[in-house]
């Protein structure tokens, strides 16, 4: 008898209708990057504010998918969606804040 691998599942818009804000949300972070680092790529891109827009933006289309998550996934059960939200992100707060204060303490040889 012959096995049958299973095809994956297919996602469409309508099961993640913000899974193509993912790809925009990483142009906009791109453009923080760009923003900061201006000044070694090429110092008149400083002047666009790139990376302002890219935050503003950022912020307004994250809250757009969060709500929409919260819509969607966690009607009735905000406790669940706190949770869920905790989990996510006291992670990487908890390494950033641990990881931050080693480095504080490193002396600085050059100025930037």
């Amino acid at each position: 008898m012959e096995e049958r691998i299973a095809a994956p599942a297919e996602t469409n818009l309508r099961d993640r209708p913000y899974r193509p804000l993912g790809a925009f949300r990483l142009l906009l972070a791109g453009l923080v990057l760009v923003s900061h680092s201006a000044h070694l790529l090429f110092p008149p891109l400083k002047a666009l504010s790139l990376g302002n827009a890219g935050v503003l933006t950022f912020f307004v289309v994250s809250g757009f998918v969060i709500a929409e998550a919260l819509d969607r996934f966690y009607r009735g059960s905000p406790i669940r969606f706190l949770t869920n939200r905790a989990l996510k992100l006291f992670p990487a707060y908890w390494v950033a804040l641990l990881g931050s204060g080693p480095i504080k303490r490193i002396p600085r040889t050059t100025a930037f």
